[in-house]
């Protein structure tokens, strides 16, 4: 297999790099990624899980494969209040993504930190034995062409499971096409995907020379204006539903194209200057897609 070992190392080493301001989480963290020495594993740290009012949840420590979460709790979270707080909190979780969720508390020093950490390492290793026994292990990997794969076999496309690609002509092969680039704001380009009145859609999520986009409300919302203050041209685009890959930088520091949902026009909420797309769902379904281009 096709693994690209400098953006998986970057990966891991940038991941570690988000948390390094929360002693205990980063201690705990990393020990989990020594103990387990296991790259096959694929594991986020912040994972993002949006509310249905937008709201957003950060998880510590999440591992896709395995559909099973940790978070890392301080003393302050022994507080009753609290405690109520987080027992709501993994509740609306599960509620949302049926994720597996535990805790490791780290108020009692390092000894019952290693002893927890020990445990949550024998149940990710338990769940992996049962995912490859059952033939639906699929190894972590960097490449390109492995992810495209994977997304096509899973088929469809999902917020929650953090989708991206490197480049725009990636995403395009996703779809079916056969790009050795693509550097169009759209695609197809001014016209849908004729079986769902749909279209990929690459906004740049900041200011620059023609456009400046903002994700507002939780990543529910995105508005677009010309940099220029001047007025939009009316498209027919508006119609069509946006397929959206937003332009990032990832955590190893180059570019990425992250899969954001599906976003539709508001006629409502837009103006002459201003365009205001909605998110109408966080999975797309390749289905209708593949092998139409």
């Amino acid at each position: 297999m096709d693994i690209n070992f400098e953006t998986r190392d970057n990966y891991i080493f940038n991941s570690f790099s988000k948390i390094r301001h929360k002693k205990q989480e980063l201690y705990t963290i990393t020990r989990i990624f020594h103990q387990l020495n296991d790259l096959e594993l694929e594991f986020v740290c912040q994972q993002k899980v949006r509310k249905e009012d937008g709201e957003i949840y950060l998880i510590d420590l999440f591992f896709p494969q395995l559909q099973i979460y940790l978070e890392v709790d301080e003393a302050y979270h022994l507080e009753e209040e609290n405690l109520k707080c987080d027992r709501l909190r993994m509740q609306q979780i599960w509620e949302i993504t049926s994720w597996e969720g535990h805790r490791i508390p780290t108020h009692n020093g390092i000894n019952q930190i290693n002893l927890a950490v020990e445990n949550f390492i024998e149940l990710l290793r338990a769940r992996k034995t049962k995912l490859e026994n059952a033939g639906d292990f699929k190894v972590w990997t960097a490449s390109p062409k492995d992810k495209i794969q994977m997304i096509q076999s899973r088929g469809f496309l999902s917020v929650e499971l953090n989708d991206c690609l490197p480049t725009q002509a990636d995403v395009t092969r996703l779809f079916g096409a056969k790009h050795k680039q693509w550097m169009r704001g759209t695609f197809p380009y001014q016209r849908p995907f004729a079986q769902t009145n749909k279209m990929i859609w690459f906004p740049k999520i900041y200011k620059h020379n023609t456009w400046t986009n903002q994700l507002e409300k939780g990543g529910t919302v995105i508005s677009e204006m010309k940099t220029a203050c001047s007025e939009i041209p009316v498209s027919s685009d508006q119609t069509v539903t946006r397929i959206t890959f937003g332009h990032y930088k990832d955590p190893v520091g180059g570019i990425t194209y992250r899969y954001m949902g599906e976003f539709d026009y508001n006629v409502n909420l837009s103006s002459k200057t201003k365009n205001i797309y909605e998110l109408t769902s966080q999975k797309t379904c390749l289905d209708n897609f593949l092998g139409e281009i």
